[in-house]
């Protein structure tokens, strides 16, 4: 979560062909809990539900580039790639053991990066 800033650019042809392209840079607060009921340590069991909290900042860019192609009077072909790359800084990492206390580290960088490309057929009525 956090502010961001984008801009997008959209071409249209005399033929039907339209191209787009947008690009948008965000500054991010990162924040995950989750519940490691997977995990049996007999001493050491980890608390439920939470089992542990993860923060840090960082930042992200999105990349989005398609084409649509009019394959009939109300039908269009959609093609789209869209990239994703968010990364943050270090962080802070507390765990939460089922006995009550709670361990602290510091949180290497997340980082998460993501590629699609689509095809779509949209009728337009």
């Amino acid at each position: 979560m956090g502010p961001w800033l984008g801009a997008e650019a959209r071409v249209e042809t005399e033929q039907g062909w339209a191209m787009m392209a947008y690009a948008e840079y965000h500054l991010v607060e990162y924040s995950a809990k989750a519940n490691w009921n997977l995990r049996t340590e007999p001493v050491t069991g980890f608390a439920h539900p939470v089992s542990f909290r993860h923060t840090a900042n960082g930042d992200g860019f999105v990349l989005s580039l398609g084409a649509s192609y009019p394959i009939g009077n109300s039908w269009k072909i959609n093609f789209t790639f869209d990239h994703h790359q968010w990364t943050t800084r270090a962080g802070s990492d507390q765990v939460y053991f089922a006995d009550g206390t709670v361990g602290y580290a510091r949180l290497n960088a997340v980082n998460w990066d993501s590629t699609a490309y689509n095809v779509g057929i949209v009728r337009q009525f």
